[in-house]
């Protein structure tokens, strides 16, 4: 595993509100699935975002980009700018309506409402969660109904981050696994103390068991655990990814032998000094908060409204002919 062979992507989801602040999805909002998602733009790289319907939230697609650049960062303010000054204003001017992007993580839904949305977007989970403890899947059997549609009326969103170092692997190899299930409880847990709310972030853990799932892939892993937070504003994707590089480094320096848990939750390891150097100090240090909202918001609302209108992200040039 060489750094700079090493990609990052992701796959975010996000609700989105009408004029009145409630959560809405009209159902012809976009035509993509999660087999087909829906072309929406063109950069000058050729960037495009994959669209698509998930549950009761919108979801696209990121394509990944070199971890060691500042690629995703780019490519993910772009998107969010697009998709809330373009692809709904847009849907808003035929509609009538005045939908937009909302930061919020969690959203109870009425019984009602759930009840008039087709059972596809109710259902939960096109794949199994694994869970990096001990790699097994997660057993979600008993908060749903003979459907796989959630008992709950809770729904959550998520910012799932997916980490690529190889090609064509396969996802019952062994070794393959083994760093999967790595990756997940050192990033996972570390990711989970970057979310600003983190209350919401607590309840969607609790909720799904999220806090330490994956799922491998055939170029590296998808760890389940990171809300939208991280996604919100260019300037905080862009230090996650620099803490997701120093992770990284002192793993490949020092390999996993070096590292060892506490708990479950608190990881060690060496650095040059000798001195042990723990994430969830440093995270929670005032150094790191300092670097984290340096000239930016706190709050997660007003973190995405910064971005949304901000003069500085990188325009789509071209379109697709029919994404309307």
């Amino acid at each position: 595993m060489d750094l700079n062979d090493i990609t990052i992507g992701s796959d975010p989801e996000f609700f989105i509100t009408d004029e009145h602040g409630t959560v809405v999805m009209p159902d012809d909002l976009t035509t993509g699935t999660k087999l087909k998602p829906q072309k929406v733009f063109v950069t000058p790289g050729r960037f495009y975002i994959g669209l698509q319907r998930d549950g009761m939230s919108l979801e696209w697609t990121l394509p990944p980009g070199k971890l060691m650049t500042n690629m995703l960062s780019r490519r993910n303010a772009a998107a969010l700018w697009f998709i809330q000054n373009e692809f709904l204003r847009k849907y808003n001017e035929k509609n009538g309506t005045s939908l937009r992007l909302t930061s919020r993580v969690g959203n109870l839904f009425s019984h009602e409402v759930l009840a008039k949305v087709p059972i596809d977007h109710r259902r939960i989970g096109c794949s199994p969660d694994f869970y990096a403890r001990d790699g097994q899947p997660i057993d979600r059997a008993s908060l749903v109904d003979a459907d796989n549609v959630p008992l709950s009326s809770m729904r959550y969103v998520g910012g799932h981050m997916h980490i690529g170092w190889t090609k064509n692997v396969s996802i019952n190899d062994p070794s393959h696994l083994d760093a999967c299930r790595l990756l997940t409880k050192g990033l996972g847990y570390l990711l989970s103390c970057v979310d600003h709310d983190r209350r919401e972030a607590q309840l969607r853990s609790l909720a799904w068991s999220s806090a330490l799932s994956y799922r491998p892939t055939s170029y590296g892993v998808e760890i389940r655990a990171p809300t939208t937070y991280w996604l919100l504003h260019p300037h905080i994707t862009k230090q996650v990814q620099l803490l997701v590089i120093k992770f990284l480094r002192a793993l490949l320096l020092y390999g996993p032998k070096d590292f060892y848990y506490r708990g479950g939750l608190l990881l060690h390891w060496h650095n040059n000094e000798r001195d042990e150097w723990t994430p969830t100090s440093y995270l929670m240090s005032g150094n790191y908060k300092g670097l984290l909202f340096r000239n930016t918001p706190e709050d997660p609302e007003a973190l995405l409204n910064s971005t949304l209108a901000s003069s500085n992200i990188e325009r789509p040039v071209r379109y697709s002919r029919n994404q309307w």
